[in-house]
């Protein structure tokens, strides 16, 4: 997936880059305009709303040039950590920021009801943190 080739297929972009998501194999384009969230899906505009941060958290522009870990490169190392756990994998989100350095934020659904949540630096493609919690509480 060549992230930089999709988003010049955007025409009409309104804002900043400010994210970019993976879900059900649907790459999304996410823009801060006027304090809105403007989406992009196959190049065309589907939604507008409102950020999804705190009050009062500064929302970066993602720079697609810092990146050097593509989402396939990125995704095999998270799937390799949760392997480390003796987990597998129902599903799985990836979203692409900048929070002072651009970071995969990648969540997984695991078999035994558990989300494992990974963050990997997207310059150098090494873990920055990473989790692993009940999805149900008793």
């Amino acid at each position: 997936m060549d992230l930089k080739q999709e988003y010049k297929n955007i025409t009409n972009k309104e804002g900043f880059l400010c994210s970019i998501s993976i879900i059900n194999n649907k790459l999304q384009f996410h823009f801060l305009n006027n304090n809105k969230i403007i989406t992009y899906e196959n190049s065309q505009k589907i939604s507008e709303d409102e950020p999804y941060s705190k009050p009062g958290t500064i929302i970066e522009e993602l720079n697609l040039d810092l990146i050097k870990s593509t989402p396939e490169q990125t995704l095999k190392l998270a799937q390799e950590e949760l392997k480390k756990l003796n987990e597998s994998s129902i599903n799985h989100f990836i979203i692409l920021n900048q929070n002072k350095i651009p970071t995969w934020n990648i969540t997984f659904i695991t078999n035994s009801y558990k989300t494992f949540n990974i963050k990997i630096n997207a310059i150098t493609n090494q873990i920055l943190n990473q989790s692993l919690d009940q999805l149900i509480r008793s």
